[in-house]
């Protein structure tokens, strides 16, 4: 197994002193693959899965949500770009970070620039998927810029 979480009582500590108590605030785990960890990676940082704990969640929730990013070795592939499937290789435990974020810092602002860049895209016609990847990269982006 990956092991991101080691200690299922720091996590609920962790938890609950920092999940929000506003609804509208959440806690974002993201978890990388990163080449300065590893130098075998071909990408400088992969995002591999986003967890999210939303303001309100108890410290037992949240511990369950983070506790399923322990998954087998494998689940996590990364290869060179355009190469066939059958070239992934696992990503090695040492490569993998957990990063946390509040976001949003700015609810009113996330929302706002959010539903903006959704509603563009969607109005150009393009597909559902990269509306999602829009909306992925709007919340990142105005978590790093505001607060």
């Amino acid at each position: 197994y990956y092991e991101v979480v080691y200690d299922a009582d720091q996590v609920r500590a962790f938890a609950a002193a920092c999940v929000p108590a506003e609804e509208h605030r959440v806690l974002a785990f993201t978890l990388y693959a990163r080449r300065k960890y590893a130098p075998e990676l071909d990408a400088a940082t992969l995002t591999l899965q986003r967890v999210f704990v939303e303001g309100g969640t108890t410290p037992a929730a949240a511990a369950r949500k983070l506790l399923r990013l322990n998954t087998l070795v494998g689940t996590y592939v990364c290869s060179p770009k355009g190469a066939p499937e059958e070239e992934a290789k696992p990503v090695p435990q040492d490569a993998l970070a957990l990063y946390v974020s509040l976001t949003p810092k700015d609810p009113v602002r996330a929302m706002t620039t959010t539903l903006a860049a959704c509603v563009e895209h969607l109005t150009a016609g393009e597909a559902v998927g990269r509306v999602l990847r829009v909306l992925h990269a709007e919340v990142e982006r105005t978590d790093a810029k505001s607060g």
